[in-house]
């Protein structure tokens, strides 16, 4: 009886392993901005990605620590002006993603002062028409997304004298179709992309 136990629990304890082996294994959880922020100024990282919390005014001024930083991303985090002041500090920085900042054309115009700024995701309410005239002069520049602004045509003029300018994307803006085809017909080797879907011409 003991033996026909020990086989039935070794039996059981065998099939458990197997299914055990094979489930998914998780995905790890995001490190911290603070975490990501020291392997930054310690040389091991050169990238902050925070997707799923918003990161707070006092640890967005740590900022100014992480000299090595070029790319960085905050989904959820309201950047203001005086954030935007901090990242126009780091010289080597070129990838910036705020779909959720609170910038206005002053702190848009310290970004443009990023000397290899090479890609651009901007949201921001505060931002008016004018904003990217800073940009004109910036050389770096390739791509440019500009999401959830009241942005016009009108910012079109100063945004296509934006020569480095390789691909423009919009989503959520007051820009139209007319409007993007001027930009189009002024720079016809930039690529254009309308609210999730290409221009007519430019499909490929």
């Amino acid at each position: 009886m003991s033996v026909r136990y020990v086989c039935l629990l070794g039996a059981l304890l065998f099939v458990v392993g197997c299914a055990t082996s094979t489930t998914p294994e998780e995905e790890p959880a995001e490190l911290s901005f603070r975490e990501q922020l020291l392997q930054v100024v310690s040389g091991k990282s050169d990238s902050i990605e925070v997707t799923e919390r918003v990161v707070s005014p006092a640890e967005l001024e740590l900022l100014s620590r992480a000299t090595k930083l070029t790319r960085i991303r905050l989904d959820q985090t309201p950047v203001d002006d005086q954030a935007a002041a901090i990242l126009a500090a780091l010289p080597e920085l070129q990838f910036v993603n705020l779909p959720q900042a609170q910038i206005s054309d002053v702190g848009l115009a310290e970004l443009a002062k990023l000397p290899d700024l090479a890609q651009l995701r901007i949201g921001s309410p505060q931002l008016t028409d004018a904003c990217f005239a800073p940009f004109k002069d910036n050389q770096s520049l390739r791509f440019l997304h500009i999401l959830q602004t009241p942005l016009t045509d009108k910012s079109l003029d100063d945004i296509a004298e934006i020569n480095s300018l390789e691909s423009f994307y919009v989503d959520q803006t007051k820009f139209t179709e007319p409007g993007l085809a001027k930009l189009i017909k002024r720079r016809p080797r930039l690529h254009v992309h309308f609210d999730e879907a290409h221009l007519p011409g430019q499909e490929h």
